[in-house]
C-alpha cells in the first residue's frame, strides 16, 4: 500500500506531460472529495465490530522512516498522516483490574502523545516471541520477568508501582490461600495436597510460590500432590478454592483484598498461611518482586522510545499505579537463577557436555591440576627411580668400601704382627746371640782344659761321651742361631723401601680404617684439619698409617675409660701444620680430652713402652701400640712426644722430616 497521499501515487503513473497534469489535477480533485465521504464510514465500520485501526506497512524493500513498522494512520479529524505506536500486551494480563488499568494508560498515553496514534493489541503468552516477530509492535506491557523467561530482545523502559507498595523493586508477591475451615496452618502441611495457581510464567503467582518453597528447603516440582495451572488468578484459581476443588490455591499478592473490597468474597471465608509483613499493604507469602513493566523492542524507533519514555513517566495517580525508571530487577534474575529457568534453564541439563560447558573455567582449571598432579607423579617417580639407583650405588660403594677396610684393617694387623716379629727378631738376635756366643767359648774352653787323665776309669768311654756332649752344645747353639737368622731374614724380607709420600691420605686412611672397625652406636668422633693440602715426606706409607692408627686408638681408648669426667666434647682431633721454627718438618698432633696430667704422669708416659691402654688393643693388638708407634718413628727419623693438655687430657706430637713435591 502506497504511504504518500493519493495525488502522490497519481503523479507517478504518469508522464509529467500537459495531458497528464490536468489528468492529476481533476483526480486528485476526486480523491479528496471520496476520502472526505470515506473516513468517517470506515471509521464508525471499525467502531462497530471492534476491529484495529488499518496497519499501513512500507512497499517491498523499501524502509520505514523514524517509525514503527506500523507506519502511518490517517487522523479522520485532522486529516493528517500520524506516525503510528503499537502498544502490546499479554493474553495473561486481560483480566477484569490489569485490563482497566492497561485501557486508562493507553488513553492517558494518547493525550500525551498527540501526534502519534496510539493502538493497543493481545498477543498469546504462549506464543509471545513467535507471535512479536509476526506482528513486530514497538512497545510490550509484561511481567518483569518477560524477557529472562522468553529469551526476547527488549529493553525495559519502566516499571509500575502500586500505591499499595512502598518500593517499586517489591511491588508484587504471591500469597497460599487456603478456606478458613481447613486444618493447613503452615507451608509443610501443604505436602502431598493439591494446589491451583495462575499460569506458570506468573511472577506473582507460581514462580514466587516455588521460589519460596525451595528457600525453605523444599523442592516445588515434587513437594505438592498435584498442581493446577489456569489462565486467570481470578476467578478461575479463587473459585476452585471455595468450591473445594483445590486444596489451597496460589494467588497474587493484593487480589483478595481487591476482591474483598468489591464484595466478591467474605474475608472470613479464605485464609493465608506462612504470611509475611513489610514493604506491601497486602498479604503476602513469598518474597517481593518488580511489578509490571513497559519494555521497548527492537523494531521501535529511537524517537517513538524517547517520547513514550517521556509520557509515560509523566503520568501521575493513573488508577493508583506510577511509573518509575532506574528500577534494579536483581531480584528477578535471583529468582530465575534459584528455580534454573529462562536464562538459567541450563543448569538442569547435566550431562557431561552441558557440566563441561557450564563450568568450563573450574573443568578448565581442574584438568590442569591433574595434569599437574601426573606430571608430579611422573617427576615423583623419576626421582624416586634416580635416588633407588644411587641409594644402590652408594649401598655398593658402602659395601665396596666395607670390603677395602676390611682388607685394610687384615693388612694392617698383618703388618702390625710383621712388626712385632721384626722387633722381637731384633730383641732375639741382640740378646740371644751373646749367650749363644757364651755357649760356643765355653764348649771350646772345655776342649781346651779337659786333660786325658781325667778320664781315668775307661777313659775311652768317657772320652767319647765328653766330645759327644760338647758336639750337641755346639750343634744346639749353631741351631739357636740359625734359627735368630731366618727369623731376622724374615722380617727383613717384608720391609718396604722409602719412598715419597703424602701425609694427608695416610691420615685419613687411618681415620677411615679407625671408624670403619669400631661399632656404629659407640663410634668415637674423629675431627681432622690441616692447614695445608698436601704435606709430602719420605716413608712408608703403610707403617705411617699404622702410626697414625695406633694414636687414634690409644687417644679413644683414654676418653672412653674415663667418659664420666669429661668436661669436653668426647672427639679425637688430629691437626696437620708446618710450625715456623721448624720449617722442614712437619707436626702431626693428636689430641684427647682427659683428666689434667702432672708432670710425673707425662714423664712415665713419655718413658712407657706400651700402650696408653692398659689392655690388648680391641682390633687384634698385643698392648704394645705405643712400642710400634715408637718403632716406626724411629724408622722414619720422626719423633714421637707426649705433651699435656691445658684443659686436660693429653697430646701426642709426632715430628717428621718434609720433602719436596716428587717430580
Amino acid at each position: 500500500m502506497c504511504r504518500r497521499s493519493l495525488l502522490q501515487c497519481l503523479s507517478w503513473a504518469y508522464p509529467r506531460s500537459g495531458e497528464g497534469l490536468t489528468f492529476l489535477f481533476f483526480a486528485g480533485l476526486m480523491a479528496s472529495i471520496s476520502l472526505r465521504l470515506l473516513i468517517p464510514f470506515v471509521c464508525s465500520f471499525v467502531s462497530l465490530f471492534g476491529a484495529e485501526p488499518a496497519v499501513g506497512r512500507p512497499p517491498e524493500g523499501e524502509t520505514p522512516g523514524a517509525v514503527s513498522s506500523a507506519s502511518l494512520a490517517i487522523d479522520p479529524q485532522a486529516q493528517q498522516f500520524r506516525p503510528v505506536i503499537t502498544i502490546a500486551e499479554l493474553d495473561t494480563l486481560v483480566n477484569p483490574y490489569d485490563a482497566f488499568m492497561l485501557r486508562q494508560t493507553a488513553a492517558a498515553l494518547q493525550r500525551a502523545l498527540p501526534k502519534y496514534f496510539v493502538r493497543t493489541v493481545t498477543i498469546a503468552d504462549a506464543e509471545a516471541k513467535t507471535q512479536i516477530e509476526r506482528l513486530r509492535p514497538d512497545f510490550l506491557f509484561a511481567p518483569a520477568s518477560f524477557s529472562g523467561m522468553t529469551g526476547v530482545e527488549a529493553a525495559r523502559i519502566a516499571t509500575r508501582r502500586t500505591n499499595l507498595a512502598q518500593s517499586a523493586e517489591r511491588s508484587v508477591g504471591a500469597v497460599f490461600a487456603v478456606r478458613a475451615d481447613s486444618r493447613f496452618q503452615s507451608l509443610a502441611d501443604l505436602r502431598g495436597r493439591r494446589v491451583f495457581a495462575g499460569l506458570p510464567t506468573a511472577i506473582d503467582g507460581w514462580l514466587a510460590a516455588a521460589r519460596e518453597l525451595r528457600q525453605q528447603g523444599f523442592e516445588p516440582d515434587h513437594f505438592f500432590g498435584f498442581v493446577g495451572y489456569r489462565n486467570n488468578a481470578y476467578p478461575d484459581v479463587l473459585s476452585a478454592l471455595l468450591n473445594g476443588s483445590t486444596d489451597a490455591a496460589i494467588l497474587p499478592a493484593c487480589l483478595l483484598e481487591a476482591v474483598r473490597m468489591h464484595g466478591l468474597v467474605r474475608a472470613e471465608d479464605i485464609r493465608v498461611i506462612n504470611a509475611k509483613t513489610g514493604d506491601l499493604a497486602c498479604a503476602h507469602s513469598t518474597a517481593l518482586y518488580p511489578d509490571l513493566s513497559l519494555w521497548s523492542l527492537s523494531s521501535a524507533p529511537e524517537t517513538a522510545v524517547r517520547d513514550m519514555t517521556v509520557a509515560l513517566l509523566g503520568l501521575r495517580d493513573a488508577s493508583g499505579y506510577e511509573w518509575l525508571t532506574n528500577v534494579s530487577h536483581a531480584d528477578v534474575d535471583g529468582l530465575l537463577k534459584d528455580l534454573e529457568i529462562g536464562p538459567y534453564a541450563y543448569l538442569k541439563d547435566m550431562s557431561p557436555r552441558a557440566l563441561i560447558e557450564r563450568h568450563f573455567g573450574k573443568v578448565l582449571a581442574a584438568a590442569g591440576f591433574l595434569l599437574l598432579l601426573v606430571l608430579n607423579e611422573l617427576r615423583l617417580h623419576a626421582l624416586v627411580r634416580r635416588r633407588t639407583r644411587e641409594l644402590a650405588e652408594a649401598m655398593n660403594e658402602r659395601e665396596r668400601l666395607a670390603e677395602e677396610a676390611s682388607a685394610a684393617r687384615l693388612e694392617l694387623a698383618g703388618f702390625e704382627r710383621r712388626s712385632i716379629v721384626q722387633q722381637m727378631s731384633s730383641m732375639i738376635a741382640h740378646e740371644i746371640n751373646a749367650p749363644v756366643g757364651a755357649l760356643r767359648t765355653w764348649a771350646a774352653v772345655i776342649r781346651m782344659k779337659c786333660p786325658q787323665r781325667v778320664f781315668r776309669d775307661d777313659e775311652t768311654s768317657a772320652h767319647a761321651g765328653l766330645e759327644q756332649a760338647l758336639g750337641r752344645i755346639d750343634y744346639e747353639a749353631n741351631r739357636i742361631a740359625d734359627i735368630v737368622s731366618s727369623v731376622r731374614a724374615y722380617a727383613k724380607k717384608e720391609d718396604e723401601p722409602l719412598a715419597a709420600c703424602d701425609l694427608m691420605p695416610i691420615i685419613e686412611r687411618a681415620i677411615s680404617a679407625f671408624r670403619a672397625e669400631e661399632r656404629s652406636a659407640e663410634r668415637t668422633k674423629v675431627v681432622f684439619s690441616s692447614a695445608v693440602r698436601e704435606a709430602w715426606t719420605t716413608g712408608r706409607p703403610l707403617e705411617l698409617e699404622i702410626l697414625f692408627l695406633n694414636l687414634v686408638r690409644n687417644g679413644a681408648s683414654a676418653m672412653k675409660s674415663m667418659k664420666d669426667s669429661l668436661k669436653e666434647p668426647p672427639e679425637v682431633r688430629l691437626t696437620l701444620d708446618k710450625p715456623q721454627e721448624t720449617a722442614n718438618r712437619w707436626r702431626i698432633r693428636v689430641e684427647n680430652p682427659g683428666v689434667m696430667l702432672d708432670a710425673g704422669s707425662l714423664e712415665r708416659l713419655n718413658r712407657k713402652a706400651a700402650s696408653v691402654s692398659a689392655d690388648p688393643s680391641t682390633f687384634g693388638g698385643l698392648g704394645l701400640g705405643l712400642s710400634i708407634c715408637r718403632g716406626i718413628a724411629d724408622r722414619h727419623g720422626a719423633s714421637l712426644l707426649f705433651e699435656a693438655r691445658p684443659t686436660g687430657g693429653a697430646a701426642a706430637v709426632v715430628m717428621i722430616d718434609a720433602r719436596d713435591l716428587p717430580l
